[in-house]
């Protein structure tokens, strides 16, 4: 599959004028090249100059630099309109006022390709509900629409699978998925 980008970097801005210029010029400054990532700026319903903010980076960078502009929903639901307009190989969540080192990406890079295989084979999921009750499900890489549908309705209890769930991604991430979401995101980041 080919990609656009090397890295698509989703970040949810809310509130951080002061910060950030300094966590997008973090982006700019990659050592792997500014032409290899993607800068995915969700402005979170922001009160202060944060959207303008990111509408200037896009303006100066447009092949870079895509601005989505949204009432405040919170985190989950902010990183996954990013997520809808990823076009990197690999999916960074960065925190609005947060900063990278330059050598950052391309460390990433190096270490991801080189053990690519063994990173993306397979990804567990972690449902959590209302509840908090937990349920896993394991998809590996090659799985087919009918595969990934069965495994999700054999693996997880009937109501976990009708009922809106938090994922958990490699137990770093939450993000508020409906299964169907999960096979959508599945697929955009090249799991299967």
């Amino acid at each position: 599959m080919n990609y656009r980008y090397k890295f698509s970097v989703v970040s949810a801005v809310y509130n951080v004028e002061n910060f950030v210029s300094e966590t997008i010029d973090s982006l700019i400054a990659q050592d792997i090249g500014f032409e290899n990532i993607q800068v995915i700026l969700v402005n979170d319903g922001s009160a202060d100059k944060s959207g303008e903010i990111c509408d200037e980076y896009a303006a100066k960078y447009p092949d870079n630099i895509v601005v989505i502009h949204t009432e405040n929903a919170g985190l989950s639901s902010a990183r996954n309109l990013g997520l809808e307009k990823a076009e990197g190989k690999y999916i960074n969540f960065l925190d609005a006022d947060d900063m990278l080192t330059p050598e950052t990406m391309s460390n990433v890079w190096n270490f991801f390709e080189e053990h690519y295989d063994e990173i993306c084979d397979e990804l567990w999921y972690i449902y959590t509900d209302e509840q908090n009750r937990r349920e896993r499900l394991k998809i590996s890489r090659g799985y087919s629409d009918e595969k990934i549908d069965s495994m999700m309705k054999t693996q997880l209890s009937e109501e976990m699978f009708r009922k809106k769930c938090k994922v958990v991604i490699d137990n770093s991430r939450d993000f508020e998925y409906t299964c169907v979401q999960i096979q959508e995101a599945i697929k955009k980041l090249e799991i299967i």
